[in-house]
């Protein structure tokens, strides 16, 4: 195909490697049903709540949040209820720049 690996790589992964301090607030939106980064048997070892808390460790002033969507979407959201996500999302966007 002649797709070079460790260039796509680098771009798709590169959220991955961010820095971490200097954030005022932080914000994560997850669906319950988004088995890829939340648990809803067991909440507090999800991968959300552990990158929560790794920016929470370098940011102790920031205002941080991790907010799980109750209505049936997974990690096709956007797909599932594309309407609902969108209006979720804004009033998330709005809180984030306030």
């Amino acid at each position: 195909w002649g797709v070079n690996f460790e260039d796509v790589a680098k771009d798709l992964y590169a959220t991955h490697y961010t820095r971490m301090d200097g954030y005022k607030r932080m914000v994560w939106t997850v669906g319950h049903f988004d088995r890829n980064h939340w648990l809803p048997e067991d909440p507090m070892h999800a991968l959300e709540v552990y990158v929560a808390n790794e920016y929470r460790d370098v940011n102790p002033d920031a205002q941080i949040r991790l907010i799980v969507w109750d209505p049936p979407m997974t990690h096709y959201g956007h797909l599932e209820l594309p309407k609902q996500l969108a209006a979720a999302d804004y009033s998330v966007v709005r809180w984030l720049v306030k």
